[in-house]
């Protein structure tokens, strides 16, 4: 319509910022995912997955 030509544009312009926000979160949600499975610390507890937790601990606490 003629009579609303500015509230239109104001309507698209506000469409395009919230998907470009959007896609925005979600690159950095993609990386932020990528980054903390290839983090160093998360090798390191291999420890306390192998056997039971408990000789997880001891394997921990004799290492001091």
């Amino acid at each position: 319509m003629k009579q609303f030509q500015s509230i239109e544009k104001l309507d698209e312009a506000a469409l395009y910022v919230l998907e470009l926000v959007s896609g925005l979160s979600i690159l950095l949600l993609t990386f932020g995912l990528i980054a903390s499975m290839a983090s160093p610390s998360s090798e390191n507890n291999t420890s306390a997955r192998e056997g039971s937790p408990k000789e997880g601990r001891n394997w921990l606490s004799s290492s001091r």
